[in-house]
């Protein structure tokens, strides 16, 4: 649980090369004592460290074996989490088609937990979605919804995000 707070210091740190040291400790420590939780952990924290490498493919492998040990364990607020995370990369990786599942997955299980946090991040990504793939109505309509639950919650980084994303569909629009 150290090594966890100590990976999530190092990303808030923007010191990204220590992450993977950790994330495999973890990983190999979870293995050893058979707590599969604690496996899907080090395996988000080493797509973490995939992705700060630029090592998409590895960081979407990563995502799909915590995604595998969540969905096993009915962990349904990480395997939202784990899906919309995963779903960013897809974006960036131009699979926008497999994205849109998942984020539909994973807005239904944080409305299903009443988690207003992570119903912003499934919308603002699924208008990074819609926007990638031309549809800028629809992009301006996810991101107004996330700004709706942005605002609510008064989350000033997600807020601003969510700002940003509306003025540039508008923008385009």
């Amino acid at each position: 649980r150290v090594r966890i707070a100590l990976c999530a210091l190092a990303n808030e740190r923007n010191q990204t090369p220590l992450i993977r040291p950790l994330a495999e400790a973890i990983l190999a420590d979870a293995r050893v004592l058979g707590l599969p939780l604690l496996q899907s952990m080090g395996h988000i924290w080493l797509a973490h460290a995939d992705l700060a490498v630029d090592e998409p493919a590895a960081a979407i492998e990563q995502f799909q074996s915590a995604l595998q040990l969540l969905r096993a364990l009915d962990e349904r607020p990480r395997v939202a989490e784990t899906l919309t995370n995963l779903s960013c990369v897809l974006i960036e990786q131009g699979r926008v088609d497999e994205s849109r599942p998942l984020l539909v997955e994973a807005l239904a299980l944080y409305r299903a937990a009443d988690n207003l946090w992570g119903q912003g991040f499934a919308q603002s990504t699924l208008g990074e979605a819609a926007m990638v793939s031309g549809d800028l109505a629809g992009a301006l309509q996810h991101a107004q919804a996330a700004l709706g639950l942005h605002r609510q919650l008064q989350h000033q980084h997600r807020l601003d995000y969510s700002l940003l994303q509306c003025a540039t569909m508008l923008l385009r629009l």
